[in-house]
């Protein structure tokens, strides 16, 4: 027997958890279940359980006299991941660089296209996809799934707020630009270059991390 209870607040969960992670829901928002449940069409007690499994891995924090808000992003949190990311990273790419097929090449490069081409009509949620795609396609040839396992995890902290420093005037030309450099390094197999180049990539990102705080684009 199909369980309706449990679809439907692993269906909220999950619809949940992608707007908190697009940057749809930011840090500090409230999440009133009786809205939700007038919003959704559904009983409080499944959205109540999504929530509940999300304040278990952190997204949210639930307080007796504030109720459930998506939880906050600290900026040492974030110069965490981006320290751990640079060197995880950059490994895999020199992995992958002797190894590296022309069709994935071919590949990088059409994904890099249609990044620039979204990014330049204001879809930054569907330029950040393609931005995962283009990395998800180098590092997952590492032959490594430990060392792919941690990047993925690492990459999808991050991504709660990519979409929003991907907005920053002029960063998703930069980001366009850096990825053709590390398709280039990759065709040569010069492992040495695409391991300077993906970590310079990451490094660059957190300087335009750190300018969008200040700006006020991105909140924490």
């Amino acid at each position: 027997m199909i369980d309706l209870k449990r679809n439907a607040s692993v269906t909220i969960y999950e619809a949940l958890k992608e707007k908190i992670m697009d940057y749809t829901l930011k840090p500090g928002q409230r999440l009133i279940e009786r809205d939700l449940a007038k919003e959704l069409g559904m009983s409080r007690t499944p959205i109540r359980e999504a929530i509940h499994r999300l304040e278990k891995e952190g997204l949210v924090i639930v307080e007796t006299n504030k109720g459930a808000y998506i939880a906050p992003i600290s900026a040492a949190d974030m110069a965490e991941i981006y320290q751990i990311r640079m060197v995880i990273e950059a490994f895999a790419g020199m992995l992958v660089a002797p190894y590296i097929m022309e069709e994935t090449l071919n590949k990088l490069k059409q994904i890099n296209e249609e990044m620039i081409l979204a990014a330049n009509i204001g879809q930054y949620r569907h330029a950040d996809e393609k931005n995962d795609e283009f990395h998800t396609e180098i590092y997952k040839g590492c032959n490594n799934k430990r060392l792919y396992d941690m990047i993925i995890e690492h990459w999808n902290f991050a991504r709660r707020l990519r979409t929003a420093v991907f907005s920053v005037p002029g960063r998703m030309k930069e980001v366009y630009d850096e990825h053709e450099g590390i398709i280039e390094a990759l065709s040569k197999r010069d492992q040495e270059l695409v391991e300077k180049l993906i970590r310079n990539h990451l490094v660059r990102a957190q300087e335009v991390f750190h300018k969008a705080v200040e700006q006020k684009l991105v909140l924490l």
